[in-house]
């Protein structure tokens, strides 16, 4: 019998409650700054060293696709 695995990127996922409503989910950041972080986008700021796409609802330092990033959406975060 084989076992399906998640992708890596979903097994390193943390929900980390909500906001308004809107779920928001860390990869390799805490919490904290992930909350932060979509506070301060969703306030139509730029938040310094990160680069936002409201498009794909994700944030990530440096660069898209960063490892270290902020997911956001409708839900309960868990089938993100």
């Amino acid at each position: 019998m084989a076992l399906a695995l998640a992708p890596a990127a979903a097994q390193a996922t943390t929900y980390c409650g909500s906001v308004h409503g809107i779920s928001v989910s860390a990869r390799k950041v805490s919490c904290k700054t992930a909350l932060s972080v979509y506070r301060t986008d969703a306030a139509g700021h730029r938040v310094k060293g990160w680069v936002c796409s409201a498009a794909i609802h994700q944030c990530s330092k440096g660069h898209l696709g960063a490892a270290e990033s902020v997911f956001w959406g409708y839900g309960d975060g868990q089938g993100q």
